[in-house]
C-alpha cells in the first residue's frame, strides 16, 4: 500500500513524505534485512523518477545513494537493470542540476555491483528493451562508453590479439559475445526519435567505425549483416542528417588535402575503395538474404512483401551515392526481379504493392545494366523471368526500343531452341520493336549462312557489347550490328525457324513460329493488311444496304437475333482492340488500322440503329441476352445502349420495363407493346439488367421524359404485388436509383415531387419486407425461385420441388432482399426527407430483422452471411445507429448466451463487427456494465464492490456474465477505444481484488477478472495504465506466492499425488489451479509485450538479465525462479506442451490438472523473454487477442 502513495496523480508533498517514510524503514531494516527483502520495498520506488517533480528528485537520489547503493551485490545484480531504468530518465536533460549527480550515482552503483560484465549487459539490455529510456542511455554512453581501439597497425591480427588490447570495460561490452552490443545499436538506430538516432550514430562513428579491428575480428558475420541492415535502413527516412552520418560510416572519412598532396604519407583508401573493402560484401549478403526465404525459418507472406519493399527502398536511396550504387546494384538487380516474380506467382494480392517500388528501382538503373542482365538471363535459359520482366516492367524507354531490344532479339534468334518459351520470347520482343528501329525490308538483300559458328559469333559480339566491366561502361561502345543488317538477319532467322519446325513436325511450335513471321511483317510495312480491312468495311456496308432493302427478311425473329448478336460481338471486339492495337502506317495513303476499325464500328452502329428503329423491343432484348452471356466487354456494351438512347428519342428504359411486364403480367400490356418472347430471358434477368442499366445511365433527362410512364409502372407494381413479388427486391433498388436521378432534375427537385418519391419508396419498402413467397398458378416455382434454371418435366418431381420450395419461400430475408436493402439503405435519408417517416422506415426494417433473427426465444447466430452483411450496413448508417430499436437489438444480441458458445455462431468476425459498430456509438451500455454494483454490508465494513458482488461466492460467480461481456466488447474494438472508461474500470477491478482478499476461498469470478486484466493490458496503451501496475503486479504476485507455498508443501510431503487426490475431492483446488493458470497467462503477456513500466518490477517475477541464460552466481529472487527450483524436485508429468515463438508461451493452454503441469513454464519464461529481446521479435498482437478470445469462448 505504501507504493500507492507514490502514484503520479498525487501531489509532490505526498511523494516527499513517502520517501521520508521509506528512509526511516530502511534505517530500521539495515543493509542485510533490506537486501533480503528487496522484492517487497524496491518495486514501488523505481517508477518515481520518470514523473517526480524537481523538489523530489534530490531526495530520491539521496535514497538511492544512501540505501540502495548499499544492498549486497549478490542481491543487487538481480534488480540492477530495473535500477538503471529508474535512473535513466534523470539523464534526459543534460542541463539539469541532477544530471551529474545521477551519472555519479550510476558509477557508484557500478562499483557496488562489482561486476563490470553484468553492468554493461544491463545497460545494453536497457537500450534494447526500453525506447523511452534511450535518450538517457545515449547521454550516458556519450560520456562513459569505452573506446574499442587497438594500438598499432591492423596487420596480422586475430580475435585473441584484438581482445587482449581492449580495456576492461570494452571487453565487458563484447563478452560473452558481441551480439548484445550489436542489437543495442540496431534498436537505437531504428528508434522513432530522430535525436536518439543521431546520437547513437555519432557513438557508432566515434567508437566503432567500419574499418575498426573490433568490427572486423570480434563481431561475427551474422551480427555485421544485422547491424548493416539497420544502419542502411535509415536512408528510408530521407533525413539529410542521418544520411550524412550513414555515408561517413560506410565510406569512411574524406581524405584530407594535405594527405592527398603528400608524397611521404602512405596513401589513404579512397571512399569507394573503403566501401569495397569493408562494407560491400556484408551489405550485399544482407540485402540478398532479405530476398530469400530460409526453409529453416520460413517467412510469412507479409514478411516476404515487407522485406522486398525494404530492399528496393534501400537500393533506390543508395543510388544517390555512386561509390555504393555502382558496385551494389548490378549484383542485386536479378535477385530483386526473381523475388518480384515469386511474389507475383505465390502472393498475387501483394503484387500491385511491390511492383510500384520495384519499377521505381528499375527505372533508376542504367539501361546497359538492365539489358546486360536480361541478355545473361536469356543465355542461362531463364526465359520465364525474362518474359515476366518484359511484361511488368517499363522497358519502353526510347534507348531500349531503338538500341537494346533489337540487339537482344538478335541474340535470342542466335540461341533459339525449338521450344514454345523461346517462341514466346521472340514474339514478345518483335512486338516491342517500333518500325523506326529498322530499315525497310526491301533494302536488305544480303544472303546469310546461319551455321553454328555464325550464331556463336553473334552471341560473342553481343556478350562483349554488354560487358559490365567498369572501363567499358564509362563509354558508349559501338553497336555490333546496325539497322541496315537487322531486318535481313531477322527474316533469315525466322525463315530458318519455320523450316526447322516443318522438319520436326511440331504443329504447335510451327503455328507459333508463323505468328512470329506475322509480327515481323507488322514492323516491316506492307499495304495488303490495310486493304483487307477496307474489304471488311465494304462487306459490312453491303450487308447493311441489303438489310435496309429487305425488311421482311431482316426483321424475322430468328434473323434479327442472329444479326444483333453478330453486330454486338463485332462492336465489343473492335471496342477492345482499339485500346491495344499497334499503329501500322500505310505508305500510300497514310491511314491506319485504328482509322479502319473506327469505320467498321460506325457501320455496326448504323446497322443496329436501323434494327432498333424497326423493332426496338426485340432488338433491346437481343442485346441484353448477348450482354448477359458476354464474358468480357460488359462496360463497353453499356456504351452501345447509350448510343441507342440517342436514336430519334426512343428511350430504352421503357422498352426494358415492357419486356419485364410481358413476362410477369402479359395481359396488362397493349398488343403492340408486348414482347414476342423470342429471347431466353427471365423477368429476374431483365430486372437485374434494369438495375445495372439505370445505374450506368448518365442522362437524367431521359428519366424526366419517362417519369409519367414510370409512375404508371410503379402503380401497376404496387397494385399487383402477387405478380411482381419475385422481382420486388430488384424493383426496390430500381426505384431507389431512378428516384435519386429524378431528384436531380428541375421537376424532381420540387418539394411536392420529393414528398411523392418518399411515399413511393416507403410503400415499396413495406411490400419487400412483408412478402412471403408462395408458389401459385401464375408463376412456376422453378422459374420464379430458381431464376429459370430448373426445368421440371416429371409431375412427381415438380410436386417435390414445390413442397421443398414452400420452406424456402417463407423466408422473408432472401439473399436478393438483403442485397437490395444493403444497396438502398445509404440513400434512404435522401429519398425520405421527413425525419419521422425515415425513423419509421428504419424501425420497420429493424423490427423485421429482429423477428427473423429471434428463434425459439433466442438469437439465431447461424443466419446466412448475406443477412449479417445487412446488419453491418444498418449499423453503419448514421440515422439507424442512433435509433433505440437498433441499440436494443444489438444489446439483445450481446445478452444472448449463445454468443459465447463457439459452435453456435457462424461468421463470428462479422458478428463482432456488428457489435463493434454498435458499442462505439453507444458506449453508455459498456459503462452500465462497468458500474453495475451495489453497496453491501460485510463483516469488516461497507465496501463498494464491482458487478453486484457480495460476500457469498455464489453471488460472485453469478456476475461472471458481466465480466465476459466487458471483456468481449473491449476485445473486439481497437486499442484505446474506450479511454473515457478506463479509470472507472480499473477502480472497480481494484475494489474487487481487495474484496476478494477477505474471502476464505477462491471463486471462478477471479478467473474472469484475470482474463479481463489481460484484455485491458492488450487493449489500452501503456501510458493509460501507469497507476494500475501496483494493483496488477501485486495480484499476480499474490497468486504465484500461494502456488509457491502449495508446491513447497507437496515437496515436503515427498509425493505429488497428495495434491492430485485433494483436487478430486475439493473443487476449490481445481478453481485455484485455473486462477493460477490465468495469473501465469497474464504474466506471460506482460513479458511478451514488455511494457517499460512493467520492466521496473519484472525482476520480482523472473530473472530479467543474462544471469537467467548463463546461470551466473547470484541470489535469484524472482518468484518464478523459486517455483522452478522447487517444482523440479517434485515428481510429476509436467508435460504441458509449450512451443510458441514471438507469442505468449501459454497460448492456447486452457486448463491444467495440477500446478506441476506448469513446471516447464516456470523454467522457460526467462529464457523466452531473453530470446524475444535478443532476437528483437515483433509482438504479434493478433495472436494475443485471439488467445484471449479463445479463453473467453472455451472456459
Amino acid at each position: 500500500m505504501l507504493s500507492k502513495c507514490l502514484a503520479p496523480s498525487l501531489p509532490s508533498g505526498v511523494h516527499k513524505k513517502t520517501i521520508e517514510l521509506y528512509s526511516n524503514i530502511f534505517d530500521i531494516l539495515k543493509e542485510t534485512n533490506l537486501s533480503q527483502s528487496i522484492t517487497l520495498w524496491l518495486p514501488g520506488i523505481f517508477p518515481l523518477m520518470s514523473y517526480a517533480s524537481i523538489s523530489i528528485k534530490q531526495d530520491l537520489l539521496n535514497l538511492f545513494s544512501n540505501y540502495i547503493c548499499n544492498v549486497e551485490p549478490i542481491y543487487l545484480r538481480s534488480c540492477f537493470k530495473s535500477i538503471l531504468l529508474s535512473l535513466l530518465p534523470a539523464l534526459d536533460d543534460t542541463t539539469s542540476e541532477f544530471f551529474n549527480p545521477t551519472i555519479d550515482l550510476i558509477e557508484k552503483l557500478k562499483i557496488q555491483l562489482d561486476d563490470v560484465n553484468h553492468f554493461w549487459q544491463c545497460i545494453l539490455l536497457s537500450i534494447i528493451t526500453s525506447p523511452d529510456k534511450r535518450t538517457g542511455s545515449m547521454e550516458y554512453l556519450t560520456r562513459k562508453f569505452p573506446l574499442f581501439k587497438v594500438l598499432g597497425g591492423t596487420e596480422n591480427l586475430n580475435k585473441d590479439i584484438v581482445l587482449g588490447e581492449l580495456s576492461l570495460d570494452a571487453k565487458a561490452c563484447l563478452t560473452p559475445n558481441s551480439s548484445l552490443l550489436v542489437r543495442a545499436f540496431c534498436r537505437a538506430i531504428s528508434d522513432d526519435n530522430l535525436f536518439v538516432q543521431r546520437g547513437f550514430f555519432d557513438i557508432l562513428l566515434s567508437r566503432l567505425p567500419l574499418n575498426s579491428a573490433v568490427f572486423q575480428y570480434l563481431i561475427n558475420d551474422d551480427d555485421k549483416e544485422l547491424l548493416l541492415l539497420h544502419v542502411t535502413s535509415t536512408v528510408m527516412k530521407k533525413d539529410m542528417s542521418l544520411n550524412r552520418r550513414l555515408w561517413n560510416w560506410l565510406l569512411g572519412p574524406e581524405p584530407s588535402v594535405e594527405e592527398n598532396q603528400s608524397d611521404i604519407t602512405p596513401r589513404t583508401l579512397s571512399r569507394s575503395e573503403y566501401f569495397k573493402k569493408y562494407g560491400y560484401q556484408p551489405i550485399l549478403k544482407t540485402l540478398k538474404q532479405l530476398l530469400l526465404n530460409d526453409t529453416d525459418k520460413p517467412k510469412s507472406s507479409g514478411e516476404i512483401t515487407q522485406d522486398f519493399i525494404t530492399v528496393c527502398s534501400i537500393s533506390i536511396s543508395i543510388m544517390d551515392r555512386w561509390e555504393i550504387g555502382q558496385v551494389l546494384l548490378p549484383q542485386l538487380f536479378v535477385s530483386i526481379l526473381e523475388r518480384s516474380k515469386h511474389i507475383f506467382e505465390h502472393q498475387p494480392s501483394d503484387f500491385e504493392k511491390i511492383i510500384k517500388v520495384s519499377n521505381e528501382l528499375f527505372d533508376g538503373v542504367e539501361t546497359n545494366i538492365i539489358w546486360a542482365n536480361i541478355f545473361e538471363l536469356i543465355r542461362n535459359n531463364q526465359l520465364d523471368l525474362v518474359l515476366f520482366i518484359l511484361r511488368y516492367y517499363n522497358v519502353e524507354d526510347e534507348e531500349m526500343l531503338i538500341t537494346h531490344i533489337p540487339m537482344v532479339l538478335l541474340g535470342s534468334f542466335a540461341m533459339f531452341k525449338l521450344d514454345i518459351k523461346w517462341i514466346c520470347l521472340v514474339e514478345t520482343l518483335i512486338k516491342m520493336i517500333p518500325e523506326r528501329a529498322l530499315l525497310p525490308f526491301e533494302l536488305t538483300q544480303e544472303e546469310i549462312d546461319l551455321n553454328d559458328e555464325y550464331k556463336k559469333s553473334i552471341v560473342d559480339n553481343l556478350n562483349e557489347y554488354y560487358s559490365l566491366d567498369d572501363t567499358k561502361t564509362q563509354s558508349s561502345p559501338k553497336r555490333p550490328y546496325e539497322n541496315l543488317q537487322l531486318s535481313s538477319l531477322y527474316f533469315t532467322f525466322i525463315t530458318d525457324i519455320i523450316i526447322r519446325c516443318l522438319d520436326d513436325k511440331q504443329s504447335t511450335v510451327f503455328l507459333r513460329s508463323c505468328k512470329i513471321f506475322e509480327s515481323f511483317m507488322q514492323i516491316v510495312p506492307s499495304s495488303k493488311e490495310i486493304s483487307n480491312l477496307s474489304m471488311v468495311k465494304d462487306l459490312l456496308m453491303k450487308m447493311g444496304r441489303e438489310m435496309e432493302n429487305d425488311v421482311e427478311l431482316s426483321f424475322g425473329a430468328s434473323t434479327l437475333f442472329k444479326s444483333v448478336s453478330t453486330i454486338y460481338k463485332a462492336w465489343i471486339v473492335l471496342q477492345n482492340e482499339k485500346n491495344t492495337l499497334r499503329e501500322v502506317t500505310n505508305p500510300s495513303d497514310g491511314k491506319t488500322k485504328r482509322y479502319w476499325f473506327s469505320k467498321v464500328k460506325f457501320r455496326c452502329r448504323k446497322i443496329l440503329e436501323q434494327e432498333y428503329l424497326m423493332e426496338p423491343l426485340e432488338t433491346i432484348e437481343s442485346l441484353i441476352e448477348n450482354w448477359k452471356d458476354s464474358e468480357w466487354g460488359q462496360d463497353d456494351g453499356f456504351k452501345l445502349f447509350q448510343v441507342l438512347d440517342d436514336c430519334q428519342q426512343k428511350i430504352i428504359l421503357m422498352y426494358i420495363i415492357q419486356g419485364i411486364i410481358s413476362r410477369v403480367n402479359y395481359s396488362s400490356l397493349e398488343e403492340d407493346k408486348r414482347s414476342n418472347l423470342i429471347c431466353n430471358l427471365s423477368e429476374i434477368e431483365l430486372s437485374n439488367f434494369l438495375v445495372s442499366y439505370i445505374t450506368n445511365l448518365r442522362d437524367d433527362e431521359n428519366i424526366e421524359k419517362s417519369w409519367n410512364e414510370l409512375q404508371g409502372f410503379f402503380k401497376d407494381v404496387l397494385s399487383n404485388v402477387s405478380y411482381y413479388k419475385y422481382i420486388y427486391p430488384q424493383l426496390l433498388e430500381f426505384v431507389s436509383i431512378v428516384s435519386l436521378k429524378y431528384l436531380n432534375t428541375t421537376v424532381g427537385s420540387q418539394k411536392k415531387a420529393s414528398r411523392e418519391i418518399g411515399d413511393l419508396f416507403i410503400r415499396f419498402l413495406g411490400n419487400v419486407l412483408s412478402i412471403k413467397l408462395v408458389p401459385n398458378s401464375t408463376h412456376s416455382f422453378s422459374r420464379a425461385i430458381l431464376h429459370g434454371s430448373l426445368e421440371v418435366n416429371d409431375k412427381e418431381e415438380k410436386d417435390k420441388v414445390e413442397t421443398d420450395g414452400n420452406l424456402k419461400e417463407k423466408i422473408v430475408f432472401r439473399q436478393e432482399v438483403c442485397s437490395s436493402l444493403r444497396n438502398v439503405i445509404p440513400s434512404m435519408k435522401i429519398l425520405i426527407n421527413d425525419d419521422d417517416k425515415l425513423v419509421s422506415a428504419f424501425t420497420n426494417i429493424i423490427t423485421c430483422v429482429s423477428t427473423f433473427m429471434n428463434k425459439s426465444g433466442g438469437i439465431n447466430f447461424k443466419v446466412p452471411e448475406y443477412f449479417i452483411d445487412l446488419l453491418l450496413q444498418l449499423g453503419a448508417d448514421e440515422t439507424c445507429k442512433d435509433l433505440k430499436a437498433w441499440k436494443n437489438l444489438c444489446y439483445e444480441i450481446l445478452n444472448d448466451g449463445k454468443l459465447f458458445i463457439n459452435e453456435e455462431v457462424l461468421e463470428r468476425e462479422k458478428w463482432d463487427s456488428v457489435l463493434q459498430t454498435w458499442i462505439r456509438n453507444d458506449d453508455s451500455r459498456l459503462r452500465d456494465l462497468i458500474v453495475h454494483k451495489q453497496t453491501i454490508n460485510m463483516n469488516k465494513g461497507n465496501s463498494g464492490i464491482l458487478f453486484n458482488w457480495n460476500d457469498e461466492v455464489a453471488v460472485l460467480n453469478g456476475n461472471i456474465e458481466y465480466i465476459k461481456k466487458i471483456t468481449y466488447l473491449l476485445l473486439i474494438n481497437e486499442k484505446d477505444t474506450f479511454l473515457n472508461l478506463i479509470n472507472d474500470l480499473l477502480i472497480r477491478i481494484d475494489g474487487y481484488l481487495r474484496t476478494f482478499q477477505n474471502l476464505s476461498k477462491h471463486c471462478e469470478a477471479e478467473i474472469w477478472i484475470f482474463i479481463l486484466i489481460r484484455c485491458i493490458v492488450v487493449k489500452f496503451s501503456e501510458n493509460h495504465l501507469i497507476e494500475s501496475w501496483t494493483m496488477i503486479n501485486s495480484s499476480i504476485f499474490q497468486i504465484l506466492s500461494e502456488g509457491y507455498q502449495k508446491i513447497v508443501q507437496v515437496k515436503d510431503c515427498g509425493n505429488v499425488l497428495v495434491e492430485l487426490e485433494v483436487e478430486e475431492e475439493d473443487e476449490n483446488v481445481g478453481v485455484f489451479n485455473q486462477v493460477f493458470l490465468e495469473a501465469c497467462k497474464l504474466l506471460d503477456i506482460l513479458v511478451v509485450i514488455n511494457y517499460e513500466e512493467f520492466q521496473l518490477s519484472e525482476w520480482v517475477f523472473i530473472c530479467d538479465n543474462m544471469d537467467g541464460i548463463y546461470n551466473n552466481p547470484g541470489q535469484q529472487v524472482g518468484i518464478l525462479e523459486k517455483l522452478s527450483k522447487n517444482s523440479v524436485l517434485i515428481s510429476g508429468s509436467g508435460e504441458l506442451t509449450i512451443d510458441n515463438k514471438g507469442v505468449p508461451m501459454l497460448k492456447n493452454i486452457v486448463k491444467i490438472k495440477s500446478l506441476i503441469d506448469m513446471k516447464r513454464f516456470f523454467g522457460m519464461l526467462k529464457i523466452e523473454k531473453f530470446e524475444n529481446d535478443y532476437e528483437m521479435r515483433d509482438i504479434k498482437y493478433d495472436a494475443i487477442t485471439q488467445d484471449i478470445l479463445h479463453d473467453l469462448l472455451s472456459i
